[in-house]
């Protein structure tokens, strides 16, 4: 019985033994080591045998091996991938219940949009919301890697903002939670975010009538950003959106003021005192005030330790008298921290404590 024999038979173990080393054949002859036993199974038709086999949900593991296969053409001879439809059935895969089933399939899409020709033709196979489904933060790691390895193929030599300038939320949302996981990863991450010309992007994605869980997850990628070192967080000045950050933590709903804060107080801890007082100047000590009595005890915490951090620049910086205690002040944010002394809490309790025998000697 030949190969081709045993992927056509009815019994799973010899389609399977078949598959496997048909695959072994394949690879090798795609670098080049068996040539012309490669190119004779690939014009006997074997891609249109791997598509039937990867549809055959009962034996998963077939589907695997089948999509090896298709993993290793689509490095090489990709154009056949395309002409017998391979996308939408390894599209489909992505839906599966065992991981090792939607890893080879993803490697298969990956290898596939790696050619830049073809990309489009993946995106069109409706890859896009079954892969970024695989994105979240309990995915196996190895599924997770490859995932970020397809995302970054078909993201390759297409401009970052095209998702982002969708006009629908649906495409949106998934996009923005994405780019919060990789600027989640480290600094280098945040840094290509960046250099993709991202931050204006978002930053306009703020100013628009989008629903409030859009801007949330604007909000929250941007402020993942800045924790990261000083130049990162002066693209962010640089982009403008400090100016957002302080009228949208003003002027919104609580969870968006949450958010405000936050990457208000991310910007006073890591930034340089310059970047500081330039915050002062846009008026984020006020917004840092008003949610001093907010419920949420992680919330206070992040507003006094943006205040402190402020008042340590007002200390350093400004001379015998610290200006910008009379500017708490003026926020009504020292009987708000006076206040914080009778909290539940000993850690808001002890941060509100040292912040005024630090700052209010007498008080």
């Amino acid at each position: 019985m030949t190969l081709l024999d045993g992927l056509r038979s009815d019994k799973h173990s010899e389609q399977l033994q078949s598959a496997t080393e048909i695959t072994r054949i394949l690879s090798e002859g795609m670098q080049g080591n068996i040539t012309f036993a490669a190119a004779d199974l690939i014009q006997s038709g074997v891609v249109d045998r791997f598509i039937g086999l990867i549809r055959d949900e009962e034996f998963p593991r077939l589907q695997c091996e089948a999509a090896r296969g298709l993993t290793v053409i689509a490095a090489f001879k990709p154009d056949l991938l395309v002409y017998c439809n391979a996308g939408p059935f390894l599209v489909k895969l992505l839906a599966s219940s065992r991981y090792y089933v939607r890893e080879q399939a993803m490697w298969a899409l990956g290898n596939l949009a790696g050619h830049s020709i073809h990309r489009d033709y993946v995106l069109k196979s409706g890859v896009l919301r079954p892969l970024l489904s695989q994105l979240y933060e309990d995915t196996n790691l190895s599924v997770l890697r490859i995932a970020t390895r397809t995302l970054s193929n078909l993201c390759y030599g297409m401009l970052p903002p095209t998702f982002t300038r969708h006009p629908s939320p649906v495409v949106l949302s998934p996009v923005l939670r994405t780019i919060g996981i990789i600027v989640t990863v480290n600094n280098h991450q945040s840094q290509v975010v960046i250099d993709c010309g991202a931050l204006h992007i978002l930053g306009d994605l703020l100013t628009r009538a989008y629903e409030r869980y859009i801007k949330a997850d604007t909000f929250l990628t941007i402020s993942r950003i800045t924790t990261g070192f000083t130049e990162q967080l002066q693209a962010v000045i640089d982009a403008n959106l400090i100016p957002r950050f302080v009228y949208l933590a003003q002027n919104n709903e609580l969870d968006l003021k949450k958010e405000g804060v936050w990457a208000i107080s991310n910007v006073t801890a890591g930034g340089s005192h310059d970047q500081i007082i330039y915050l002062v100047q846009q008026g984020c000590i006020k917004p840092l005030c008003d949610l001093l009595v907010c419920p949420d005890v992680r919330i206070i915490l992040v507003c006094l330790d943006g205040l402190e951090n402020i008042l340590n620049v007002g200390e350093a910086n400004i001379g015998e008298v610290n200006d910008y205690c009379q500017l708490v002040e003026d926020a009504q944010g020292l009987e708000k921290i006076q206040n914080l002394r009778q909290h539940g809490s000993y850690e808001i309790y002890a941060k509100a404590l040292k912040i005024l025998e630090t700052f209010w000697h007498d008080e």
